[in-house]
């Protein structure tokens, strides 16, 4: 490889030595005399070029001198994570490193955790949590953030459906980048759930006492990629497993 490699380099020489001449004119000025090459000795030269880059290609790949660029610049393109799951309670989710997601409403892995959509999310509505349906008892978005609240929490019904439509777009964000989701979000039963519930023509004065009709269930999720959940069994789903109207 070597000697293929000093030859190659020699003729690269060569080729080059006709086109330019080191020598000072009468003036002292440096000059280049006229390439009066002709059309076969110019294809000779690219073809001599070629064979030079792709020596030099082969012998810096075998000996791992050159690295691949990274297919792309996403840093949440191949992102280790773990599937732990963020247990049962509140503490123990908070031991565990777990974050409180207001998009699927529960506890997610960090791995799981989209913060640039959840801002969306929280920016989208003027959002309040109550731990009554009344509306009495106001609970603050640290209050949530930090202990996740009691179980249920009252919501909206408006805060239920930007729930929903947000479920689903942090679903088909994490399919398209190929990263883990939360097993809230994941599971299809969810997603029937929240298709059959936007599809209901609600009645204005169904509760006319209640404030924040839709509640919320305390979640702890795991984390793996859509593609890890099975399909659940075939079933008709009623009024959701972690919120009710």
């Amino acid at each position: 490889m070597e000697e293929q490699k000093d030859k190659l380099l020699d003729n690269y020489r060569q080729s080059l030595d006709y086109e330019i001449e080191d020598s000072l004119n009468s003036d002292g000025a440096t000059y280049f005399s006229p390439i009066n090459s002709d059309k076969p000795r110019m294809k000779k030269r690219i073809i001599l070029y070629a064979i030079t880059g792709l020596t030099f290609a082969a012998i810096f790949y075998l000996l791992g001198l050159y690295t691949p660029p990274a297919l792309s610049s996403d840093p949440y393109l191949y992102k280790p994570f773990g599937s732990g799951h963020c247990g049962n309670s509140s503490e123990e989710a908070i031991k565990n490193g777990c974050i409180m997601d207001f998009i699927p409403g529960g506890w997610v892995h960090p791995d799981c955790y989209d913060k640039d959509l959840e801002k969306d999310f929280l920016e989208y509505g003027d959002w309040h949590w109550y731990a009554d349906p009344w509306g009495n008892e106001e609970l603050s978005q640290d209050h949530m953030r930090s202990t996740g609240g009691p179980s249920p929490v009252y919501v909206s019904m408006a805060y239920h459906d930007a729930h929903c439509a947000y479920t689903w777009r942090k679903l088909h964000r994490a399919i398209l980048r190929g990263t883990p989701i939360d097993s809230q979000i994941g599971q299809f039963l969810h997603t029937i759930h929240c298709s059959t519930a936007l599809s209901i023509a609600r009645d204005a004065e169904k509760y006319p006492e209640w404030k924040a009709p839709a509640r919320f269930f305390n979640v702890f999720t795991s984390c793996e990629l859509p593609q890890k959940f099975k399909p659940p069994k075939e079933r008709r789903e009623g009024n959701g497993s972690h919120m009710g109207y």
